[in-house]
């Protein structure tokens, strides 16, 4: 165990070929760093594996590099769990909890074959950030798969300070946006108590000009499937904004707080070739926002279960449509053909469809798409083959 006040606890020094293995019981922690703790550091940092190439952070749990427990508190600053880029890295089985930003990679440019897996990341204002500072180049392919993040709430405040979420991609200093040669966000949960001041579970940034951080070029693929999204509070970006690149949306399990206020998913005119495919999308007073026909690939989006939603569930453009408008929804995106809504979608707490569910084998088979790294399409979340032929469920399950 390696306790320290704050500041630095363990660095790599930009040595390669390291593997720190907590054995399950590993811990780094700081002990008076927080809100109700003897210190207020604003920085903090638990490890620093910078241009760590072919390394390995396995079984370990880094805590409390600042306790957030007021929405007064902005002192935090910089304080992150771990930071770290380089080529064939490998974090998995890991926990991180209350440390701000848990994950944050600083790519260079031609890392690629990084793996996050297994990891249990909560009570932090930001799970993952991916982020680079240039344009162009080329990162990844980025695999970030069965892992849970969840509860950020602690980390509100009044001013908004921290805006929270799971996985946030982005470009600082005016350099982007970067290439990502692949980035896979797979077989992942996210949950529990998000706060009011949370942006998205997922939050692919996009934008441009002055001031702008997008996080990916236009050729850049970006394959979200097999996640469960959902939320104890509204959130009003989306459970799921992937808004540059090119998003490939397959599979998921979107379903918001309530009927009245919050949106499932969020994409904008930054995206393009968007594939939004077997998804079921719920429980949010905007089930689809600010959708442009033109950035998705024709046909798409298609193959999709909607439901719980009330007279604001469809923003196509600047037209907004009742889920019981469904088809003026369809003709304005001019897609959805082969999607449908629903009343009750019959679901367990966990997401998954009981015996009757209308989620059950009512989507397109996918089964040509499950190639290379694409192979865990096939099998859902609980790593459940799917038919090789015949329909499919819709989302996760």
């Amino acid at each position: 165990m390696s306790r320290v006040p704050y500041g630095l606890s363990l660095n790599t020094n930009g040595q390669a070929y390291i593997t720190i293995d907590g054995g399950g019981t590993g811990v780094i922690e700081s002990t008076q760093n927080g809100t109700t703790m003897p210190q207020q550091v604003g920085a903090a940092l638990g490890i620093n594996a910078l241009r760590c190439t072919g390394c390995t952070i396995e079984y370990l749990t880094v805590r409390d590099m600042y306790v957030h427990a007021s929405d007064t508190d902005t002192a935090a600053s910089n304080v992150y769990g771990m930071e770290f880029s380089g080529s064939n890295v490998t974090i998995q089985d890991d926990t991180f909890h209350d440390d701000d930003w848990a994950l944050i990679s600083d790519w260079n440019n031609a890392d690629a074959n990084a793996r996050i897996f297994g990891n249990d990341l909560y009570n932090n204002d930001h799970g993952f950030a991916s982020t680079s500072g240039f344009s162009g180049g080329g990162i990844g392919p980025v695999f970030f798969y069965a892992n849970h993040i969840h509860d950020y709430a602690n980390w509100d405040t009044t001013t908004d300070r921290y805006h929270h979420d799971g996985i946030h991609c982005y470009t600082y200093g005016g350099g982007g946006p970067a290439h990502y040669t692949a980035f896979y966000i797979y077989d992942n949960i996210f949950d529990g108590q998000v706060g009011t001041n949370m942006t998205s579970h997922i939050f692919i940034e996009g934008g441009s000009g002055s001031g702008s951080t997008p996080c990916a070029d236009s050729s850049s693929p970006i394959y979200i499937f097999n996640n469960v999204l959902s939320a104890g509070q509204d959130i009003n970006n989306g459970l799921l904004e992937p808004t540059s690149g090119q998003p490939h949306i397959l599979n998921n399990t979107l379903i918001g707080h309530d009927t009245h206020n919050g949106v499932c998913y969020t994409s904008n005119s930054d995206a393009t070739q968007e594939v939004f495919e077997n998804n079921l999308v719920s429980t949010c007073g905007t089930l689809m926002y600010n959708n442009v026909p033109s950035i998705y690939s024709s046909g798409s989006p298609n193959y999709n279960l909607y439901a719980d939603s009330g007279s604001n569930a469809f923003l196509c453009g600047s037209t907004l449509d009742a889920l019981s408008a469904f088809a003026l929804w369809k003709s304005c995106i001019r897609a959805d053909s082969h999607s449908s809504e629903a009343v009750n979608l019959a679901l367990n707490n966990d997401g998954s469809p009981q015996p009757g569910s209308p989620a059950i084998g009512t989507e397109a088979n996918l089964t040509g798409l499950c190639i290379g790294a694409l192979a865990p399409l096939c099998s859902n979340i609980y790593g459940m083959s799917r038919p090789v032929s015949g329909p499919w469920n819709a989302g996760a399950f």
